[in-house]
């Protein structure tokens, strides 16, 4: 069966890409599916970090494009089928978008998984080079709850359209429960609205999900943020499944309007 891309893209900076990226990924992969998630924000690498594997990142993407390594050396792992390819330190000339996704493409395919799940940055064209060179792709736009950023998700899904990923959802991240019911800030049919993206999930702000990052710990089972991961996830293999569901913490009739 193909691989299943998924290109984690925003427009905007700092809206929880690289946090999106994980919890999907690693929802994935507690659900049974094999996963490889790619850190390509060359600007703001971060996930060997979320991931606490940091010290054992030996080699990495622009090794593999440089030739210097074979794509299996670039690649950390866990028994559980969740693998992970870090981002460059830093780059030279020769390292660019494209090479980049031409790396990702060796990788993926010197590996036997379900789903890659790349976390791009907001500059370099790295989405737009992933949906080049991987033409089935599907798209995970990420907005947070602020109104400028569930805007710009709009021409986020347009530039991938035009580089050719048509499918593009909506993941906002960071949904404030408390500001949707005071009528501070958008409710869910608000934000499908302003974005005009439709959307697969929402993940409330959860303080636990900073500090699992921090220290470079796995999710509690148990946290809103975590729930709302394998929600999304769930609908990725085509389950129907509420939005909100399981997560106890929140009336979904006060804040969905």
């Amino acid at each position: 069966m193909a691989v299943r891309k998924i290109i984690v893209a925003s427009s905007k900076g700092g809206v929880g890409k690289s946090t999106v990226a994980l919890g999907v990924a690693a929802a994935l992969n507690s659900l049974g599916k094999k996963v490889l998630l790619f850190d390509l924000d060359f600007e703001n690498k971060c996930l060997d970090l979320f991931l606490g594997a940091t010290d054992s990142v030996v080699f990495d993407i622009s090794d593999v494009a440089a030739g210097r390594v074979p794509p299996r050396r670039a690649v950390l792992g866990n028994r559980d089928g969740l693998y992970f390819v870090a981002a460059p330190g830093r780059t030279d000339e020769s390292f660019d978008a494209k090479a980049a996704a031409e790396a990702a493409k060796k990788i993926i395919e010197a590996f036997d998984v379900d789903f890659a799940v790349f976390d791009t940055g907001t500059a370099h064209g790295v989405p737009e080079a992933l949906a080049k060179t991987f033409p089935d792709a599907e798209a995970l736009v990420v907005a947070s709850h602020q109104a400028t950023s569930t805007r710009g998700a709009e021409r986020t899904a347009k530039l991938l359209d035009d580089a050719g990923v048509t499918d593009s959802r909506l993941v906002v991240c960071g949904y404030e429960t408390g500001s949707a019911h005071k009528k501070q800030r958008s409710g869910i049919l608000g934000i499908i609205d302003d974005s005009k993206v439709p959307l697969i999930g929402a993940v409330p702000y959860d303080r636990s999900l900073m500090i699992s990052h921090e220290r470079g710990v796995r999710m509690k089972p148990s946290s809103p943020a975590w729930r709302a991961f394998k929600n999304t996830a769930r609908r990725l293999l085509g389950e129907n499944v509420r939005l909100f569901d399981g997560i106890e913490s929140i009336d979904r009739k006060k804040i969905i309007g």
